[in-house]
């Protein structure tokens, strides 16, 4: 009697040190996503967690994804970004984008600061990027997790006097995940 006492002890110990619980976690897959979201989410679960996400019609693209919800004025770093979800030809979310759009001059200078802190939480974040592209001023970064591929773009157009800052977040083609 005792050496059985003893042996589910054990086991309950191991399995607090180890992390195993009667409950397996969900798939990889399931838990991917853009913060509390998940990737396959339908356009309903995620304006349950983002009530006041805006409806938006849009054709879709070439690839079948199309813009249906829309969060303006999404406070990210204490700056206000135009939040986009993004979902496939099946109704599941596919990618999430995060966009600022400046049209001054004088408010890209502050821009350029806000991206650089953005690229180093998202470096913290995903570690070394695998694609850093920079010309002048603008610059394209990416990483590329197992499950989201992670870009930060910031783009200065001299010219008209304006500059965009986005990071996007995109679930995986699945022929990308089936060669890996």
């Amino acid at each position: 009697m005792e050496r059985n006492r003893l042996a589910a002890i054990f086991i309950t110990i191991v399995s607090a040190i180890t992390g195993c619980s009667k409950h397996a976690p969900p798939p990889a897959h399931q838990q991917a996503g853009w913060t509390n979201t998940r990737w396959g989410m339908t356009e309903q679960q995620v304006r349950d967690l983002y009530p006041q996400a805006l409806t938006e019609q849009q054709n879709q693209n070439p690839k079948g994804y199309q813009a249906s919800l829309t969060v303006d004025k999404f406070q990210l770093d204490g700056q206000p970004f135009t939040l986009r979800f993004f979902f496939d030809s099946a109704g599941g979310l596919h990618e999430v984008h995060l966009y600022q759009y400046i049209k001054n001059k004088i408010d890209c200078i502050p821009m350029r600061s806000t991206r650089d802190h953005l690229e180093e939480l998202l470096n913290q974040k995903y570690g070394k990027p695998s694609t850093v592209g920079t010309e002048q001023q603008d610059r394209h970064i990416v990483w590329n997790a197992t499950d989201v591929t992670v870009s930060l773009d910031y783009l200065n157009m001299e010219l008209v006097n304006s500059c965009e800052l986005s990071i996007n977040y995109k679930r995986p083609e699945s022929d990308t995940l089936d060669h890996l």
